[in-house]
């Protein structure tokens, strides 16, 4: 299928402009190109899909061209490939996704799986492997098979210029397989950072050394950033490999300090950084942080779903319509609990639900209003977010990353990168001594000694605070 196309694969740290860098790249795509093709630029997260769209529309005087498409890479894998090609290649039509919550026990998430896709719904956790299989011919496949993968190959080479993926590290090895191929035949432009490859650790890097040298240029490391301050800097520096460690041509010095979850001077700061909208965030939630931020997000899983329908059978939009009874859950359960609400839908729509589909209901909806928790996001919420202000919660396993206790390259050590990456101006280091398993203070204390930062101290609150008070 080869026909010379040098695709390009550009490895870039956090804070290098890599949004910026990929919407310059494209609209010149834009300007030099000569058919009517179109070209995509994909993402992971409609966040980062929003990103995209404002950067064109700011470079390109507030336009964006019609044959540019902006979409994430699971939207453009099931409308470009899978909802055109599943009847050709499988057999069987898809008309809808779908990413509600699935048994962790995999005999029964396959029966789930085979439900939903009996009903023409694929699920989101398959689009990367459902798509790989219509494009990436195997060993030992038969011709037939094979024609038709080149059948949807070549027609997508019809009707791409170009394909642009921006934070390539959080796409798994099917989807770099498929992208991969395609990169064969379309124009690839790849950008990603390893060290922030948090989902899949290895798949990127292992991605990058594979590709084969006649189809991709890989570009050299981008180790510029233009966000992290420098004595930032010299702390997810110690996470870099030789060859990414990054320069900065931020004007910023920047300040890092340490403080304990007990301290009275915690609670200012937090309470002064909630005000000015900073960053805060951990590891995962604990008995003193909440990632849920007070909201309940939950789908009614299929077969929940299925049973209302068949009882009511609703002549306008059966999405719109299970919404909205997804939000009175919500809002029963916030007044009554959640026994309450499912009891009253039970009730209501006169169906049954099975002991697995009451448990699962009962932990999606459940609320911990025992003890009223702080608010925070996780790491991987902020990932590819950024702020002047930031705090970050550490726990028992992020302090034995950062004082080189453990030192392995894994998805705990990516997160303590992406961690202490996110600030522009100010950073500061919760340390939670209930989340500590054998670690005193003292022995903190000198730890952090060794690092140059320092306890956080009453004249740097009271900077923020009256930074706070001259924005009101």
């Amino acid at each position: 299928m080869c026909n010379g196309v040098l695709s390009q694969i550009q490895v870039a740290g956090a804070g290098a402009g890599k949004t910026y860098s990929l919407a310059e790249k494209i609209l010149d795509r834009y300007e030099t190109k000569n058919n009517f093709k179109n070209i995509y630029a994909l993402t992971y997260t409609n966040y980062a899909k929003k990103n995209i769209i404002s950067r064109i529309m700011e470079i390109n005087n507030g336009y964006i061209p019609n044959d540019i498409s902006i979409e994430t890479v699971h939207s453009f894998l099931l409308n470009e490939i899978i909802y055109p090609f599943n009847k050709l290649y499988f057999g069987t039509t898809y008309y809808r996704a779908t990413s509600i919550q699935l048994s962790d026990k995999i005999s029964l998430q396959k029966y789930q799986l085979n439900r939903l896709n009996q009903k023409g719904i694929i699920h989101n956790i398959q689009v990367f492997n459902k798509a790989k299989q219509m494009i990436v011919c195997r060993k030992g496949e038969t011709k037939k098979l094979c024609e038709k993968k080149k059948l949807i190959v070549d027609y997508l080479v019809s009707s791409i210029d170009a394909l642009f993926i921006d934070e390539a590290q959080d796409l798994d090895n099917d989807a770099l397989s498929l992208f991969g191929e395609l990169g064969k035949n379309i124009y690839l432009y790849m950008v990603g950072d390893s060290k922030q490859a948090i989902k899949y650790p290895n798949a990127f890097n292992e991605f990058v050394n594979k590709v084969p040298s006649n189809n991709y240029e890989i570009l050299p490391v981008n180790t510029i950033t233009r966000r992290i301050p420098e004595r930032h800097l010299r702390v997810s520096n110690l996470f870099c490999s030789i060859g990414e460690q990054q320069t900065t041509i931020s004007r910023v010095l920047g300040k890092i300090f340490y403080v304990y979850f007990t301290d009275k001077m915690f609670e200012k700061v937090y309470k002064l950084y909630l005000k000015q909208e900073a960053l805060i965030y951990i590891r995962q939630e604990n008995d003193n942080f909440s990632t849920k931020n007070g909201r309940i997000k939950f789908e009614l899983e299929e077969s929940i779903r299925q049973k209302i329908l068949e009882k009511t059978s609703p002549a306008y939009d059966s999405d719109a319509y299970i919404k909205s009874l997804e939000s009175c859950f919500i809002n029963i359960t916030k007044n009554k609990g959640a026994k309450a609400a499912i009891n009253s839908f039970t009730k209501r729509f006169d169906i049954t639900l099975d002991n697995n589909e009451y448990a699962r209901l009962i932990n999606d909806l459940n609320i911990d209003e025992k003890k009223k928790k702080l608010k925070c996001m996780s790491i991987d919420k902020v990932k590819g977010l950024e702020r002047d202000l930031c705090m970050f919660i550490v726990d028992n396993t992020m302090l034995e990353y950062l004082f080189g206790i453990k030192k392995e390259i894994n998805k705990e050590s990516k997160r303590l990168y992406v961690a202490l990456t996110r600030s522009k101006r100010d950073l500061i280091l919760v340390i939670d001594e209930s989340l500590m398993t054998d670690k005193k203070k003292e022995y903190i204390d000198i730890k952090f000694k060794e690092m140059n930062i320092p306890y956080l101290n009453s004249e740097y609150i009271e900077s923020i605070a009256s930074d706070d008070k001259g924005k009101l």
